[in-house]
């Protein structure tokens, strides 16, 4: 959802345009943009009163009538899906609550973010990757790289960066969980692509011949492409498949998505 997000804001600035103050080009109306993105956030805000607290939180909170409640109104009444163990979903659910409790009483060093190092260091460094890949700066001065690489037309070329990467994205989705492929492939293989893009990207300017236009676009074109098929999705992903236990989840999820979220790495 996050892709299809960017996307409407690349959208929406095809449409909203406005002259530049010499009126020689014809250049994004921000302040029109800021007020549309505004109403969307206020609708954002006022939906989320409607969101139930999640089930886990409710079940280790002790209550379980709402915890029930939240279940059965996500998955449209019972008790959830059948697990593999033979359990629904709800059982597990408080079975995991009363094993949390149990661990808690009996191990206080569980409740110790640092027992974990290792699931954490792996999360952060998949992170910080994918922040060094230079994504989001790429996102963010698209149509101002094609503009300097001289492609006619920056903004219909950026705006398709981002269906290509919003496709490939869904597309990479199945692909996670598919036997012949799984994160690690789609974590080395988009990284070697990335590897490949920002070198055609680096091989145009520094050539700085007019004649090779068509590798900035194909460039920019690979990059969202080879970044949306793994290093984008995967790391957010494999947060929830670490191991943490309950007792440090929250925590550690605060870490691992501040690092993403901040973009200090960006700078």
């Amino acid at each position: 959802m996050i892709t299809v997000g960017i996307l409407l804001a690349y959208l929406i600035g095809q449409v909203a345009t406005t002259n530049s103050l010499d009126g020689s080009v014809i250049v994004c109306d921000w302040r029109l943009v800021s007020y549309l993105f505004t109403i969307i956030s206020g609708v954002f805000f006022v939906s989320l009163f409607m969101i139930p607290e999640t089930r886990r939180y409710l079940f280790e909170k002790g209550q379980v009538d709402a915890g029930t409640t939240a279940l059965r109104c996500v998955r449209g009444g019972g008790d959830g899906d059948v697990l593999p163990n033979g359990k629904s979903e709800l059982q597990a659910l408080l079975d995991d609550a009363d094993s949390d409790d149990q661990e808690i009483q009996t191990a206080s060093l569980s409740s110790e973010l640092w027992q974990y190092k290792k699931p954490l260091i792996i999360g952060c460094m998949l992170s910080i990757f994918q922040q060094c890949s230079g994504v989001n700066n790429v996102m963010m001065y698209l149509t101002k790289i094609l503009q300097n690489a001289d492609v006619t037309n920056p903004q219909m070329y950026s705006t398709i960066a981002m269906v290509t990467q919003t496709v490939v994205t869904m597309c990479a989705v199945p692909l996670m969980d598919h036997p012949k492929f799984g994160r690690k492939p789609l974590l080395i293989i988009p990284f070697l692509g990335l590897v490949l893009s920002l070198g055609m990207f680096s091989t145009y300017f520094y050539l700085d011949d007019k004649s090779l236009t068509p590798l900035a676009i194909a460039a920019a074109l690979s990059f969202m492409t080879f970044f949306s098929l793994g290093v984008g999705p995967i790391p957010g992903y494999v947060t929830g498949e670490l191991g943490f236990p309950s007792s440090v989840r929250s925590v550690a999820q605060s870490v691992l998505e501040g690092i993403t979220a901040s973009n200090l790495l960006n700078f």
